[in-house]
């Protein structure tokens, strides 16, 4: 770390905190995250999940890993510096008046997710806060890859996973087994909040927040959503009975083909969202040329649905069930905003998992190639 002066911190929390830095021998400006957790050995790093991820991940789209330093068991993550969170320009700007501006960052966000997608991972936590811009305000790189998870892994999934405002249905009834229909649902939240300059979903409560779902996209049925609807009567739970509200009455800034292509991504039913690349396709995007890659370019599958394990879905314990034994009235948002550091994360959720040394020039070429 002494070839780096620090300049000033950028945020902290319970994994850590991030820094701006300046290199002293190119001059370049960095952020440096220095986690909280100490790592006797190189092995134990390259447990991260964010780690593994970056080193495959590279793409205009997604923040670059420059350096990787461990320092007295202090690990640090060098990455490219960016000037703001889309977060933070949202706070600022209000409600979007520029739809030209809605469809670059929205087109910027799908190219990186459709990478990312197409290489394998998910990355479980989208947001604004993690949607990073540069000092243009135009140029859009995803962040924060602390909880991002391998498409072919084996449920089943933490259950507790991104923050609650674009959390997917299925996640707020702890579905273990989901896939990167959840990244889809986020973008959806967000493109909603970029039109509204407020989020879409802004509940206090997980019940709450499913509470607000249904007010705005109606009760679903066993049509729409019938393994939601399975889910919810293992936890004794009932939906409010809601009538759907038309998503272009709540954004009348947005365009038809803008309203299509939300619609879509707000399906309760997550086979039917579309995914990243072929969201790339929708009509909104095609009146102009945007930032992000051609859709040709990154054309994948659709992910492979997981195996459904042999044992039921996990459900909350009765302990923490007691708010879903109701159907509470939308609450009041909350003025503040859930906020957090970058998360880190290894393969296991709950284990890092040690290993054995070995040479330190072989493990820096493994995570940097």
């Amino acid at each position: 770390m002494n070839r780096y002066e620090i300049l000033d911190r950028l945020g902290d929390g319970a994994y850590g905190e991030v820094l701006k830095a300046r290199s002293l021998k190119t001059n370049e400006v960095v952020a440096i995250k220095r986690l909280k957790t100490l790592f006797p050995t190189w092995e134990e790093c390259l447990q991260l999940r964010e780690l593994k991820s970056l080193k495959v991940l590279r793409h205009d789209n997604i923040i670059q890993l420059k350096e990787v330093i461990r320092d007295k068991a202090q690990l640090y993550f060098v990455f490219e510096y960016m000037d703001t969170s889309l977060f933070s320009w949202m706070r600022g700007h209000g409600p979007a008046t520029n739809e030209a501006h809605v469809r670059n960052i929205m087109g910027q966000l799908f190219a990186g997710l459709a990478y990312m997608h197409k290489h394998g991972f998910f990355h479980r936590d989208i947001k604004p806060e993690n949607c990073l811009l540069a000092s243009d305000k135009t140029t859009l790189k995803i962040a924060d890859l602390g909880q991002a998870r391998e498409i072919r892994s084996r449920p089943p999934f933490t259950d507790y996973v991104s923050t609650r405002w674009y959390r997917s249905p299925e996640l707020l009834l702890r579905a273990s087994t989901y896939n990167s229909p959840i990244d889809l649902w986020a973008c959806g939240c967000i493109m909603a909040e970029l039109y509204l300059g407020k989020p879409l979903f802004a509940g206090s409560t997980e019940a709450d927040q499913m509470c607000r779902i249904c007010s705005i996209l109606g009760t679903p049925t066993k049509e729409s959503w019938p393994e939601g609807v399975s889910m919810v009567a293992h936890m004794q739970f009932k939906f409010p009975k809601c009538n759907a509200v038309p998503l272009k009455q709540l954004i009348p800034n947005a365009s038809p083909a803008a309203i299509q292509l939300l619609v879509d991504l707000l399906q309760y039913d997550s086979g039917r969202r579309p995914t990243a690349a072929q969201a790339l396709q929708y009509r909104f995007f095609s009146p102009v040329t945007t930032r992000a890659e051609a859709p040709r370019e990154v054309k994948v599958p659709s992910p492979e649905k997981p195996e459904k394990p042999e044992m039921k879905r996990r459900f909350w314990e009765p302990k923490i069930d007691d708010e879903w034994k109701y159907i509470p009235q939308p609450e009041k948002a909350h003025s503040k905003r859930e906020v957090s550091v970058p998360t880190t994360t290894t393969d296991n959720d709950e284990d890092d998992g040690i290993v054995t040394d070995t040479m330190l020039q072989d493990l820096l070429d493994e995570v940097l190639c």
